[in-house]
């Protein structure tokens, strides 16, 4: 048997499997193997072919995940922060690769370019700080909440940064249904309770594409 036969049965005969557990997602794993090896960061067609296939497998996996708890609110709940675990540690070591591969390179960046980055950095940074601003209602207890997630960790620390994101997503979802319950009786308040979670999460996830598709997800309406 060749490799790619052997490679598509086992995708075949982990298909038959992927029904035993939420927690092990052997067939997220084979799929995303099956995507290939990342491709070189100029190759910007096939970064995105690369990028894409990943995000499908992600996107799966997570409706395999709730099509297995149709009727049961805090496992789904666990798939979309299980989606977002997925995607945050992709993100952060794509862009550590990306950084090893630029370190070489920062001695050569010509000092106007090297302005300019860091412009369009600031720029970035504040415009991200106003949006957060205007598209966020204060909410103290929220806050603590996510004041007790902790600091941003270095970005070459996977692990913390998993747990703070899956922290500050529970403290998102805790937010929206304490919303919810309050202003239960109300169809306006309960919209807006939906509203400013889904902005809460996509100001977190920044430019990111299957993160933002994944906030729409877990927080629109049903």
């Amino acid at each position: 048997m060749t490799g790619k036969a052997l490679r598509y049965t086992v995708v075949i005969a982990l298909g038959i499997l992927g029904t035993v557990s939420t927690r092990s997602i052997p067939m997220y794993d084979v799929c995303v193997d099956l995507c290939g090896a990342e491709p070189h960061e100029d190759n910007l067609a096939e970064v995105t072919k690369w990028e894409d296939c990943r995000d499908k497998c992600n996107m799966e996996e997570t409706h395999r995940c709730l099509a297995k708890h149709p009727h049961n609110p805090e496992e789904q709940q666990n798939c979309w922060m299980a989606g977002r675990q997925r995607c945050t540690s992709r993100d952060s070591q794509y862009k550590t690769n990306r950084r090893k591969r630029k370190a070489q390179q920062k001695l050569r960046t010509p000092p106007a370019l090297l302005s300019t980055k860091l412009m369009g950095m600031f720029f970035i940074f504040l415009t991200t700080g106003l949006l957060e601003t205007v598209m966020t209602r204060s909410i103290p207890q929220y806050d603590l909440c996510m004041e007790a997630c902790g600091e941003d960790p270095h970005e070459d620390d996977f692990v913390e940064t998993i747990k703070v994101d899956v922290c500050r997503d529970k403290c998102n979802f805790e937010e929206r249904n304490q919303c919810l319950e309050k202003h239960k009786h109300s169809v306006v308040e309960t919209r807006e309770c939906w509203r400013l979670a889904l902005n809460r999460c996509i100001v977190r996830c920044g430019d990111y594409p299957v993160c933002l598709q994944l906030c729409r997800y877990s927080h629109t309406p049903p």
